[in-house]
């Protein structure tokens, strides 16, 4: 039985839902493959700890992190605390210190989803969009392709140690969305398309594809649509969808 440890970090806002929410999709994806386990570690780092402790995470956290397959990472980000502490005292340090410096986001319009691009339909949007992530002048800076694929709700990105001698993160990148934290409705899409990329770096990838087919059959279901793709779903609602899509799928 192959074991892969996972540090899971919600983070701020929404982030802490949809990793939760994340989680309980991955352990499915297990059970249903059998071939696998995935042993959870949680971590509180991001604002609230930064309250508490006036940083963002421990000093040897990073070194902490060392020992994971994988990280998955909700947001980070708080009205109260500037950006240049938020993350770079999170995301991106953990990003530089473990060497993530191929930073991936694929943008394809999923069933059921409309791009605000007129016409725009199917594999007509269909990118890989690379970037690097850890040094150099533009190792701050990043931007909207999420946008065109109807939400940025529905979007993951990967942060990559492409020579795996530290683990990589895996996260949504719509940020922590304080806005609609605690109200039940954030879409928890963006991060099972993480976990799906997630689950094909760690070599399993007949449980990733198994999970992005699970994920579409759920969003061709308008009923399944959360509020910022103009439905009414919960973001339970739409995770207990992708679960029974996962136990029901056929290989």
């Amino acid at each position: 039985m192959r074991v892969y440890k996972i540090a899971a970090m919600g983070g701020d806002g929404i982030g802490p839902e949809v990793v939760e929410a994340g989680v309980q999709v991955l352990k499915v994806c297990a059970e249903r493959d059998g071939g696998f386990t995935l042993d959870f570690q949680d971590f509180d780092w991001g604002s609230d700890y930064y309250r508490k402790n006036r940083v963002m995470m421990p000093a040897d956290g990073t070194n902490q992190l060392r020992k994971f397959d994988a990280i998955l990472f909700g947001a980070v980000g708080a009205p109260d605390i500037p950006d240049h502490i938020t993350l770079w005292g999170l995301r991106l340090s953990i990003c530089q210190s473990l060497d993530q410096y191929a930073n991936v986001r694929p943008t394809r319009i999923l069933p059921g989803i409309t791009s605000p691009l007129r016409h725009v339909s199917g594999p007509e949007l269909d990118w890989v969009i690379v970037r690097e992530n850890s040094e150099g002048e533009y190792s701050g800076v990043g931007g909207l392709a999420a946008a065109l694929a109807g939400s940025l709700g529905i979007a993951p990105t990967a942060n990559i140690n492409p020579e795996r001698d530290a683990p990589s993160m895996f996260e949504p990148i719509h940020g922590s969305a304080f806005d609609i934290t605690g109200k039940g409705i954030a879409n928890p899409v963006a991060t099972f398309w993480t976990t799906s990329m997630m689950l094909e770096h760690l070599g399993e990838k007949p449980a990733a594809e198994r999970l992005m087919k699970a994920l579409e059959h759920v969003t061709a279901d308008p009923s399944l649509h959360t509020p910022d793709l103009g439905g009414k779903a919960t973001t339970k609602q739409v995770t207990d969808a992708v679960c029974e899509a996962l136990w029901q799928a056929n290989d």
